[in-house]
């Protein structure tokens, strides 16, 4: 933390460069970024002034070490100082706070751990109210639940604890294993749409139970169908295109059951927003596929029929525009082809 020059303060600077250079690598291969980091060396510091600039107004002097005392707002003690004058995960956390509040000045700071700190975070948030209020306001935490691999073959690849990029490269793997004629960047797409929707698809804070037969199926209630569906209803479009068919709402015709759906995409969006739940929009992006699947089977969408024509391209253009919607939504990217 004192960034005293050594030998083992030069190891450090390169294991955390070789760290970060994979951490960027792996969130840019799944399509994200980080615009800052705070690290825990520097939370720390931040975190310890903290504690110590408050011992006998929000935390007491125990043993040699500083506590928070919770039981008097039915949490419970946790030490945020240790005995030996180290700042414990506790006070670093009151740090990051902190720094996230001075630079940022957020409506809302997240906290994401997983569900088993919840207990944790409950008395961190409470002693960070004491401190500053607004940092106990505007703190949500939310928890993650635990992934699971389900199939022998994925397991043996993968060993008990898998790294992200090795557990990518395996799914890439199994994608290409199904059709070996996929080309790189559309395998890895799939791959990666797969394991997004195994995620998302779980409400939030529960286990997930990834098994690639059922996750990488064109077929069925995974990522890949979604991708397979809008790459299909856009390949419509384009037919409809070379033969000069513009879409058009006929408001005589029977309103069907997928048009129905697509009516209540805002709702959905504003409810997973509200309940911080994108749950919601992977089980809503599913039936949508499902109908205009089943919609496809049945209606000759480019028929003989002018004005029943132009109502199918209509129709198909909103699926594409709401499952391009829905599937940007969840972060996953639409091959071109399938």
């Amino acid at each position: 933390y004192e960034k005293t020059p050594s030998p083992e303060l030069d190891v450090y600077e390169i294991g955390k460069q070789i760290n970060l250079t994979y951490f960027k690598n792996v969130a840019t291969r799944l399509g994200s970024h980080f615009d800052a980091y705070i690290y825990e060396s520097e939370a720390g510091a931040v975190g310890q002034k903290i504690v110590m600039d408050n011992v006998g107004a929000v935390f007491t002097e125990s043993e040699g070490a500083v506590v928070y005392e919770g039981e008097a707002e039915g949490l419970h003690t946790r030490v945020f100082i240790n005995s030996e004058g180290y700042p414990t995960y506790e006070a670093k956390d009151l740090g990051l706070m902190s720094l996230k509040f001075e630079r940022y000045t957020p409506d809302v700071s997240i906290f994401i751990t997983d569900h088993e700190q919840t207990a944790y975070f409950n008395v961190v948030k409470n002693a960070a109210g004491k401190i500053h209020k607004e940092w106990e306001e505007k703190t949500v935490h939310r928890t993650h639940g635990r992934m699971t691999f389900k199939g022998q073959k994925m397991s043996s690849r993968l060993g008990g604890v898998p790294i992200a990029a090795t557990l990518l490269d395996a799914i890439v793997e199994e994608v290409k294993e199904k059709n070996n004629a996929l080309d790189s960047a559309t395998a890895d797409s799939i791959a990666i749409g797969a394991l997004k929707f195994s995620i998302l698809r779980a409400r939030a804070g529960s286990n997930v139970d990834f098994d690639p037969e059922t996750s990488l199926s064109f077929e069925g209630d995974s990522g890949p169908y979604l991708q397979y569906t809008t790459v299909r209803a856009k390949s419509i479009l384009e037919k409809a295109k070379q033969q000069n068919i513009s879409g058009m709402l006929n408001e005589q015709a029977t309103v069907s059951d997928l048009e129905k759906h697509l009516s209540r995409f805002l709702f959905i969006v504003e409810k997973s927003i509200t309940e911080w739940a994108p749950h919601y929009i992977t089980l809503y992006s599913i039936e949508l596929a499902h109908l205009f699947n089943a919609w496809y089977a049945n209606t000759k969408i480019l028929g003989d029929d002018v004005q029943q024509t132009q109502h199918n391209v209509f129709v198909t253009t909103a699926v594409v525009n709401v499952l391009e919607k829905s599937i940007n939504l969840l972060g996953i990217s639409i091959p071109e082809k399938m």
